[in-house]
């Protein structure tokens, strides 16, 4: 069973961020038990050199390496498909329109609108056909949702079938409430309930960020939903 297949299904995955560019680092993550690791490279100083070593390292390891991209963005999304990611975590997904977008950036045509080029994913042209057919099937997309404003169509954006699932961005989330890092607050718990009622409801994948890694704490969300990221 590829990733996409257990993030779409009812295994739980469990995976880490990595906001350095060592190499080294990239190595010892990558032959834990996680299922994917997650480059940062919206709040780190990666460039797309590092990327493309890291996302070598990871997936010599035999596993899946996503990029948390700076912004929904063609460019930037297309940069790191090429360079060979197993999917996109898109930030700062506020609509359904940003969620199309996402999708647009992600896919090729006729599914999205994401230009074509060739290179490390596609084996620099010797394996485009092949990639062709299969980035459907196999690119993971994941929406990240980190603003109050989201769950006004949240609904809608989990019917879209390209969307593979959703992980909440706690801080962000918090601070578009005006309660920045006030992780007990009332408002911002029922705001994340809400979220979990909507997505659970689609059947779609659900995943948040958890701030302290405690193993109390990942077991207790692992918990917590049949079906989650």
């Amino acid at each position: 069973m590829s990733l996409k297949q257990k993030i779409r299904s009812s295994n739980i995955t469990l995976g880490s961020w990595l906001s350095s560019g060592s190499l080294i680092v990239a190595d010892l993550m990558s032959k834990s038990n996680l299922d994917w690791i997650v480059l940062d490279n919206e709040h780190s100083m990666m460039d797309y050199e590092t990327i493309l070593s890291l996302i070598t390292q990871v997936q010599a390891n035999q596993k899946s390496c996503f990029v948390r991209v700076g912004a929904n963005d063609p460019l930037i999304i297309k940069k790191c498909l090429d360079a060979g990611a197993n999917g996109i975590v898109v930030p700062m997904i506020k609509s359904l329109a940003d969620a199309k977008n996402a999708i647009n950036n992600t896919f090729y045509p006729n599914i999205g609108t994401r230009g074509v080029g060739l290179y490390r994913a596609q084996e620099y042209g010797y394996g485009f056909d092949s990639y062709k057919q299969n980035h459907i099937k196999e690119t993971v997309l994941i929406l990240q949702i980190e603003h109050i404003d989201a769950i006004k169509e949240l609904d809608k954006m989990a019917e879209l079938e390209q969307v593979d699932g959703f992980i909440i961005g706690p801080y962000d989330l918090s601070a578009s409430m005006g309660i920045a890092g006030e992780f007990q607050n009332t408002n911002f718990l029922r705001a994340v309930s809400e979220i979990e009622s909507i997505v659970k409801k689609s059947h779609k994948a659900l995943g948040t960020h958890i701030i302290q890694p405690e193993h109390e704490q990942i077991i207790e969300k692992t918990k917590s939903t049949d079906k989650d990221i």
